[in-house]
């Protein structure tokens, strides 16, 4: 599904910062559901509005590509 939901998101991606930079856009296995806000706007959109479960939906920043930052995992496992 996250494959899926990035796939969304890319394919869109450009629009999506031209129209919406800064907010944040919820994806769905139906789409491009909504902008928002803020993350926990996205979030809660998702549950309450789209009555959506964690693991159904992607809530990702509306950037350029160029604007990414790479995503960091820290961890104290040696």
């Amino acid at each position: 599904m996250l494959t899926e939901f990035m796939k969304t998101y890319r394919e869109h991606q450009n629009d999506l910062a031209t129209k919406y930079h800064g907010k944040f856009v919820l994806i769905s296995s139906n789409g491009v559901l909504g902008t928002f806000p803020s993350r926990t706007d996205a979030y809660w959109g998702a549950i309450d509005d789209q009555n959506l479960v964690p693991g159904e939906f992607l809530i990702r920043e509306c950037v350029f590509p160029e604007e990414e930052r790479p995503v960091v995992f820290y961890t104290n496992v040696k």
